[in-house]
């Protein structure tokens, strides 16, 4: 979309705004500051001069705009329907801003070769012990890149197509996320493992790439619309079959692909969550479940509950295993703080947003904590890694995958 339409489009969106301010008590940031500048209405109402040209780009007018997690809690509360998180993004988009340490690491997840080449190193560092050494002798932001990642696995190459397990019942394709080449794909092949174990076929296109997020949250409109074409032609075939997801930040992306411009009709409508698909299909195909007898706290990012708003699925989904003790996160109203690299940009209010779900599992003492998303779950180990508390973070497909028994035919 040319500049002169967006910055219309934009000015469009902040004019839906008519001030009323049932976003305040939604808005993670307004909660710890109190500041109206803080806040989904002060920065509309910012975004707006600055792209009027009513005032001038200042630190501290430019630091209100970096505090926003791009959270969304606000949409589902705004009764005009402003599309917030688009105008972020593109008010983002505007600014000149200087680069930041993070983009570098936007830069590795958007290049497979980068990807792939860092997930080797970060194996070996971790098994080696290097990694830890290492953290000593960088910066803050570095260390706490280091501290939040998760067990790295080695990546292992995919098939392009995986047959169903006996009769096929239905078909996916697989958005498998920038993430699983860095860190290691072992979930993306449990996922698929039980996909057809449960009679779904599933084709993961090779020309996908990174859903672009990182990209257009840190105003790289350029590089977010290139990967956003990218995947559109990586998945305009078959375009009846669902696109489904593993990690609901990837998901959330995938459904913004154009939202305040031209976007193509056939791809958003066909993109969900994993738990979602597989829970719909588990009520036309039913399965049986293993006990587990294990006690669960629920974390639902703000991607899944704000933008996919496929929450319900995931829980009614965990209540299908015999003994499984699931309680959601009772202290999580807002944001964990994590944000894709908001938690590095802006740690101390990630710290502050992340405490109450600490305090939470310390205080549940559960044996696991399941959420969906990779930021979060980063992010939330940190913190209880730095607390001395080791309880375990999964994927809900995990405990799916262990659990699942499939009913003879």
């Amino acid at each position: 979309m040319p500049v002169t339409t967006l910055k219309a489009s934009l000015i469009a969106e902040a004019n839906k705004c008519v001030l009323c301010g049932m976003c305040l008590p939604h808005c993670p940031t307004y909660s710890l500051a109190k500041n109206e500048n803080e806040s989904p209405r002060g920065r509309l109402v910012l975004g707006k001069a600055l792209l009027l040209g009513d005032v001038e780009e200042t630190a501290g007018l430019l630091e209100h705009i970096d505090h926003c997690l791009v959270c969304r809690s606000c949409e589902k509360a705004c009764p005009s329907e402003v599309k917030f998180g688009a105008f972020m993004d593109g008010l983002r988009s505007h600014l000149s801003k200087p680069e930041k340490p993070a983009h570098d690491f936007a830069d590795i997840l958007i290049h497979q070769d980068k990807r792939r080449a860092l997930n080797k190193k970060l194996w070996l560092g971790q098994r080696s012990g290097v990694l830890s050494i290492g953290k000593k002798l960088i910066g803050k932001s570095g260390a706490r890149l280091i501290n939040s990642l998760p067990k790295v696995e080695r990546f292992q190459a995919l098939n392009e197509n995986y047959p169903a397990i006996g009769a096929e019942k239905a078909k996916v394709m697989f958005f498998t996320g920038c993430n699983s080449e860095l860190l290691g794909n072992t979930l993306v092949i449990t996922a698929i493992d039980l996909l057809t174990q449960l009679g779904v076929s599933v084709k993961v296109p090779k020309q996908q790439g990174c859903c672009g997020g990182l990209s257009r949250h840190h105003g790289d409109a350029a590089t977010a619309n290139e990967l956003e074409t990218n995947n559109i032609i990586a998945f305009k075939h078959d375009a009846n079959i669902p696109i489904v997801t593993l990690a609901s930040g990837c998901g959330a992306s995938l459904l913004d692909y154009g939202v305040l411009g031209d976007n193509d009709n056939t791809f958003t409508p066909r993109v969900t969550d994993i738990n979602h698909f597989i829970l719909t299909h588990l009520q036309n195909h039913p399965a049986s479940f293993k006990p587990l007898p294990k006690k669960v706290l629920l974390h639902t990012p703000c991607s899944m509950k704000n933008v996919m708003r496929q929450d319900s699925a995931i829980l009614e989904l965990l209540k299908m295993i015999p003994t499984l003790d699931v309680t959601n996160i009772s202290s999580q109203r807002g944001c964990c703080g994590a944000a894709g690299t908001y938690m590095y940009e802006q740690a101390d209010n990630a710290e502050a947003l992340r405490e109450p779900i600490l305090a939470e599992v310390k205080n549940q003492q559960p044996d696991m904590l399941v959420t969906t998303n990779i930021g979060c779950a980063m992010h939330i180990q940190a913190g209880l890694k730095k607390a001395g508390n080791n309880v375990a973070l999964v994927h809900p497909i995990e405990l799916i995958a262990k659990s699942v028994v499939m009913d003879k035919p």
